[in-house]
């Protein structure tokens, strides 16, 4: 038996705001005068000057520009700001191009705007000034972000399936795959290969060789499929005492973009999300009205201010209350959380799908898990460290301690620490560097014969010596600080010697936890199931990061489906940095002074769910439904509703990437 329940849309961390820069690359748009004045070069009506001049009609082709831009303009990530397209001619000039333009559908018309643009450099529109088109005196590597992915089109390249290319690029999980910039490059000639030197790898959508507009549309619009808002619809079961037994999806859906993107569009952010939560109702059944709908964000709003914020937690609220959906929302059930709550839900998650804590937030007679979560800027633990018995019901204000830190992320940290030995160079040649060859900077955390660059030190360069414990001992030195901390008998000292309470049981990481050390069961032939200890871990750690670039690349590359090239050359880092992260920040390896070591399984799924902090949010909100005055009608309704309980997730992806859940209750 159940009562009313609630509704809850949050935001899941996994997908981040993400942007895309398209470069439409060697562009033939040469003008020539005729006798009707000034025109585009092209193929077809200017055969006898391509004669006289002894040039390949071939080239001439600026209606595949055309067509391009049209394919790349008319698309939802251009019309949210997702996306910053250029064009590089063949005059080697390059064309930032406005995302609010409308480009001309004629050739002939589009024609004469390219005109006027290469003569006068800038196309403004006529009403406010504002400039749609304009020619950039600069290189194109200057526009490109130096963090950013940067990928070539061409049949040649590596075949990719569009959607699952955009879903890893997307996924922040790991943040060695994802970035917040995505480059893409096409060709836009009739034959020929667009692979400049800027670009990292060149893909293939195809077997076969397709249009510039036609592989546009495959990969633009798999990035489309990857920043919208998906919908997931849960049944929690109830006891006669209104106690949550079981829950289970039973139905999901999805749309695009995410929210965050209407961030200078407000009018537009309630249709798609009108639409995907409309398009549930008909799965409620018993039929229900007011449903409470909760409304959940993390990292993705989070990267927007306030007013911004608010802005469209206001825009939403005010066309929901015009709506005639059957979910109940007040303004205060729309929010931004932070960290520590994200940490708790994802304990919630852990240890309701291990069955450490019954669906109703009551203890077993078994011990609890904590939960590690490593995304790109921070990290999350949370764990249980006040004692209760069997039964009891969790108090998440007084049992569970969890902490989220900022800035001690796997980017962020590669960030300190390449940024640690440049700015300590001289003293780290003199106590660590054996090499021969002074030149470059070394970097204890990197293969042998792989040399980098940090963007904060322009000319300088690092490179490798694969040294995991001196790699180690400067990474410890970064995450405990420069303050003072002693342990006591009820709190241990963690990052950046901050006091937290004393760990007890086991623990699951997830995120990049599970993507690294999927790799290096990968690499090391483990088994599927296998959870490496930390000692372990170091051993392999040492084995990988002293192998020369060279034999890593020939040995692992493409080994591995979530470790690009790119991806595997930080690899070494990643495992090093969870390693000390585990055995100096959290101290999981045990020691006369902490006792016995935490095992650490590294999950991605359990029990087929997703180990996602959303699941626990849902039973969370779940566990409490809103009641509802019973009055006229609606005593028949709720009597009906009594027989079950659905949880309706709405997950809004960011358009980099930003997914958001719903979760509803009847």
């Amino acid at each position: 038996m159940s009562d009313r329940g609630n509704a809850v849309i949050v935001e899941s961390p996994r997908y981040k705001k993400m942007k895309l820069i398209c470069i439409l690359e060697g562009a033939c748009l040469e003008t020539v005068k005729t006798k009707k004045g000034f025109t585009l070069l092209n193929s077809d009506d200017h055969q006898s000057l391509h004669k006289k001049l002894n040039l390949d009609p071939v080239n001439s082709r600026p209606d595949i520009c055309h067509q391009s831009l049209l394919a790349l303009l008319d698309s939802p990530l251009n019309k949210a700001g997702q996306m910053q397209v250029y064009i590089h001619t063949t005059k080697n000039q390059l064309i930032e191009i406005n995302s609010n333009i409308r480009i001309p559908r004629t050739y002939k018309r589009f024609a004469g705007l390219m005109v006027q643009l290469l003569h006068k450099e800038k196309v403004k529109t006529t009403e406010n000034d504002a400039t749609l088109m304009k020619v950039l005196h600069q290189s194109v590597t200057s526009v490109i972000p130096v963090d950013s992915r940067r990928f070539a089109t061409s049949v040649t390249g590596r075949q990719v399936d569009p959607l699952e290319f955009a879903q890893v690029l997307s996924n922040v999980d790991d943040p060695a795959i994802h970035s917040d910039t995505i480059v893409l490059t096409f060709g836009c000639f009739a034959s020929g290969k667009a692979i400049p030197n800027y670009t990292e790898e060149t893909i293939s959508v195809s077997n076969y060789p397709l249009s510039t507009a036609v592989t546009i549309s495959k990969l633009v619009n798999a990035f489309e499929h990857t920043t919208g808002s998906r919908f997931y619809l849960f049944k929690i079961s109830r006891n006669a005492e209104k106690e949550i037994t079981k829950m289970v999806e039973v139905y999901s859906d999805e749309c695009q973009p995410g929210i965050n993107s209407y961030k200078n569009d407000l009018d537009h952010v309630w249709a798609p999300l009108y639409k995907l939560i409309k398009g549930s109702e008909s799965r409620i059944s018993p039929p229900a009205r007011n449903i409470p709908l909760y409304i959940y964000a993390t990292a993705g709003m989070r990267v927007l201010s306030k007013s911004d914020q608010n802005a469209i937690y206001n825009a939403i609220f005010s066309h929901y209350l015009q709506s005639d959906l059957i979910f109940y929302m007040k303004r205060n059930m729309l929010q931004t959380i932070d960290g520590e709550m994200e940490a708790l839900y994802g304990w919630i998650t852990v240890n309701v799908l291990n069955n450490r804590i019954t669906p109703s937030l009551r203890y077993t007679a078994a011990e609890t898990i904590g939960s590690l979560d490593l995304g790109g800027e921070s990290t999350q633990i949370a764990y249980q460290h006040v004692s209760r018995s069997a039964g009891e019901p969790v108090d998440f204000a007084h049992d569970i301690f969890s902490k989220s830190f900022l800035s001690f992320g796997a980017k962020e940290a590669q960030f300190r620490y390449e940024n640690y030995i440049m700015s300590n160079r001289a003293v780290l040649r003199a106590a660590i560097d054996s090499r021969t060859n002074k030149l470059n900077v070394p970097n204890p955390c990197s293969h042998p014969g792989l040399v980098g660059a940090t963007p904060t030190y322009e000319g300088l360069y690092h490179e490798g010596t694969g040294n995991l414990e001196e790699c180690e001992a400067i990474l410890t030195r970064l995450l405990q600080g420069e303050s003072e901390c002693t342990d006591t008998a009820e709190h241990k000292c963690s990052l950046w010697s901050l006091p937290i309470p004393q760990i007890r049981g086991d623990f699951v990481a997830m995120s990049l936890y599970f993507y690294v050390i999927d790799f290096v069961k990968a690499a090391y032939l483990l088994e599927e199931a296998a959870h490496p200890s930390v000692e372990e871990l170091k051993s392999y750690g040492r084995s990988f990061c002293a192998m020369r670039w060279s034999e890593v690349k020939a040995t692992f590359g493409g080994k591995h489906r979530f470790t690009s090239e790119e991806v595997l050359k930080q690899r070494c880092f990643q495992i090093a940095y969870i390693v000390t992260l585990l055995e100096q920040g959290y101290r999981l390896n045990g020691s006369e002074v902490d006792g016995a070591p935490h095992a650490v399984a590294f999950l991605k799924t359990i029990n087929g769910e997703s180990v996602d902090w959303t699941y626990g949010a849902a039973l969370y909100k779940g566990r409490n439904p809103v009641p509802k005055p019973m009055r006229g009608v609606w005593v028949a309704v709720v009597a009906c509703v009594v027989l079950c309980f659905l949880c309706l997730f709405l997950l809004l992806r960011r358009q980099s990437g930003l997914r958001y859940r719903v979760v509803g209750t009847l």
